[in-house]
């Protein structure tokens, strides 16, 4: 019995660990988004829209 339970819980916790590698990935790609906009309004107008299309695309 003790071997099965273990076993099942390190499959949820390699699940778990996944899930936050995934999130961990976009949060840094989101990131790279945020500075992005944060250098915009030195760039025209049309800069501007063009990268909120690339961001609603995502």
């Amino acid at each position: 019995m003790n071997n099965i339970n273990s076993g099942w819980r390190s499959g949820i916790l390699e699940k778990i660990q996944g899930r936050l590698m995934k999130v961990y990935l976009l949060a840094r790609r989101f990131r790279k988004h945020i500075k992005d906009l944060k250098n915009i309004p030195r760039t025209p107008r049309c800069g501007l829209s063009k990268q909120e299309t690339i961001i609603n695309k995502h």
